[in-house]
């Protein structure tokens, strides 16, 4: 039975083939031509043959192994010559399992020298795609600064030229033109381009060729004004603001004006813009009233606002009178108020000027109050007074904000509410301490000096405007402790905590009929100001001798009905104050 000598296994197989060997040395005979007398020099024989005459060269890693790695089983003939005979992952080491996919013979990519280096790669043999090597493990990838792209390396790398790309395939580009296209990678905006974002793509077509140039242009992306690009046509009013402030921007219809700013207009009327002129746009009405105005409607219409009504009238540009408008329907009229008068409204009222402010010839309502038809009503401020305008103003035609002079029969208010230092004189500086009730102790008739004084509205204490009279007992300068504004004389109660002679209780007090002998030191036995008939005596104030005038039996004891019969004062015997028994003589 044939087996095939590649199948056999090699550990057994080598010995055989050395044994082989050494049997076809013994069959040599003895000093042949080859002159082989030894196995050593049976194996030099074998490492001298050139392996090149049989048609296979020995080259790389094959020449490095032994013979019976390929000749099994001592084969010589008949071998095969292809690396994938042997390279199957049988006999020897074959295609990986994330080999690139390719039918090709080994020989086309690889060498003898380095199975596992590729010397010369030959893309048009492989089967798979570029990424499926270039994957940046079995091969080179896209580096960290590759543009975001599909993986189809070939849309735009070709296997002859890989770098640089001629062509770029833009279906395969998942970033923004702007990743390429920012003249660092790729050619970017030039600088004549119109100032826009960034987003090539809003405009242009992603495509690379020639269509490049065809646009599209999504004016959400522009940043620049419109007459950077758009120039007025002719027979277009001159303007100075930009386009996009009366016309759309696209998509919306250009042509499409729907808000017009008349600010925009170069210094011509609305009729001579060639707008107003009731054929490109709305003109001046055939009416009466706009057939004696100038054609000027800026005069009295709004051209920023609201056209109709005319809230502002220059009436420069009227020609008629005023009642063809001021009629109560056209225009506001006299209102029901207005004064009685069947002069025109210029006699008074100023036209061009602010209409409330009229001037009027009061000599034509001689004889009538201020107030009387209904013209002058006060101010909001004006101080509270009664509506006699003129007992205070000077009538027309002097200033009617000179006030001769003030009638305070009409002043309703307080005094306080114009004497506060602004409006009129107020109090000075040196005033004393009271309230804004200025009437209280002032008259409108004689302001200075004052008669009376209501001492209700004084705030400060009695000593700020009284001083002390000559005579008076010495107190402290609270004068209130025992007088009252009421009724300041006479005192009717004293308060004793305000005397400052303490111990002078005699200054002002006199001992009533029949008050034993003392000295005038009051206080001395009268120390209860509350209570004064409450006495703590000391003796000390008493004259000597005159004991008897206390000690009588009836205001202090006297004399026991076991006493000796004496007249003699009590001092003469009693020495001490504090023990009374002890005597100094017997009876």
């Amino acid at each position: 039975m044939y087996v095939d000598p590649r199948h056999l296994n090699r550990k057994r197989i080598y010995p055989l083939i050395n044994f082989l060997v050494f049997c076809a040395w013994l069959m040599l005979p003895v000093n042949s031509s080859a002159e082989i007398a030894t196995l050593d020099e049976f194996k030099a024989f074998g490492e001298k043959f050139d392996h090149l005459t049989t048609g296979f060269a020995l080259t790389g890693e094959h020449a490095k192994i032994d013979c019976g790695e390929c000749h099994i089983g001592g084969v010589f003939e008949a071998l095969p010559r292809d690396c994938e005979s042997c390279h199957d992952n049988v006999i020897a080491a074959g295609k990986t399992s994330n080999h690139i996919q390719t039918n090709q013979p080994c020989d086309v990519c690889h060498g003898t020298g380095a199975f596992l280096v590729t010397a010369v790669m030959d893309h048009s043999i492989t089967d798979g795609n570029c990424a499926s090597c270039h994957d940046g493990v079995s091969a080179t990838g896209k580096p960290p600064t590759h543009i975001t792209t599909t993986e189809v390396c070939e849309a735009c790398h070709t296997v002859n030229y890989w770098s640089p790309v001629i062509a770029v395939d833009h279906e395969h580009v998942l970033g923004s033109c702007f990743d390429c296209h920012n003249n660092t990678v790729a050619p970017g905006k030039t600088p004549s381009h119109i100032p826009t974002t960034d987003v090539c793509e809003a405009c242009h077509l992603a495509t690379g060729d020639a269509s490049w140039p065809r646009f599209t242009v999504d004016h959400d992306h522009v940043l620049g004004a419109c007459s950077f690009c758009h120039q007025l046509p002719n027979g277009h009013i001159p303007v100075t603001q930009e386009c996009n402030a009366c016309h759309q921007v696209p998509p919306a219809p250009w042509t499409d004006v729907t808000a017009f700013n008349h600010a925009n207009v170069q210094g011509q009327s609305c009729i001579q813009s060639g707008c107003h002129d009731g054929v490109s746009s709305t003109g001046k009405p055939a009416d009466a009233l706009h057939a004696n105005v100038s054609d000027d409607c800026g005069a009295c219409h709004s051209a920023g606002g609201a056209f109709r009504p005319a809230l502002r009238v220059d009436h420069t540009q009227v020609i008629g009178a005023c009642t063809t408008c001021h009629d109560g329907t056209i225009a506001t009229g006299k209102g029901p108020n207005h004064i009685v008068t069947n002069e025109d409204c210029s006699a008074c009222h100023v036209p061009g000027g602010l209409w409330s402010t009229a001037a009027f010839d009061h000599s034509t309502v001689a004889g009538q109050a201020c107030n009387s038809a209904g013209c002058h009503t006060k101010p909001t401020g004006h101080i509270e007074t009664t509506d006699v305008c003129e007992a205070c103003h000077r009538p027309w035609p002097d200033l009617w904000t000179n006030v001769a002079g003030v009638d305070h029969d009409q002043v309703l208010g307080d005094c306080g509410t114009c004497h506060n230092g602004v409006i009129a004189t107020g109090k000075s500086g040196n005033h004393i301490d009271t309230s804004n009730q200025c009437g209280a102790c002032h008259s409108t008739a004689v302001f200075a000096p004052v008669n009376q004084v209501d001492h209700s509205q004084v705030n400060g204490t009695c000593a700020t405007c009284h001083s002390e009279s000559t005579g008076h007992i010495a107190t402290t300068g609270a004068c209130e402790a025992c007088h009252s504004t009421n009724a300041w004389r006479p005192v009717s109660q004293v308060d004793h905590n305000q005397i400052t002679n303490v111990g002078q209780c005699g200054s002002c007090h006199n001992k009533p009929g029949g008050h034993p002998l003392t000295s005038d030191n009051c206080g001395a036995c009268h120390r209860d100001f509350t209570n004064w008939s409450r006495v703590n005596m000391t003796h000390n104030e008493v004259p000597a001798g005159s004991c008897s005038s206390c000690h009588n039996g009836v205001i202090a004891g006297g004399k026991n009905r076991g006493h000796c019969p004496t007249t003699q004062e009590c001092d003469v015997c009693h020495t001490s104050t504090n023990d009374w028994e002890r005597t100094s003589r017997g009876c």
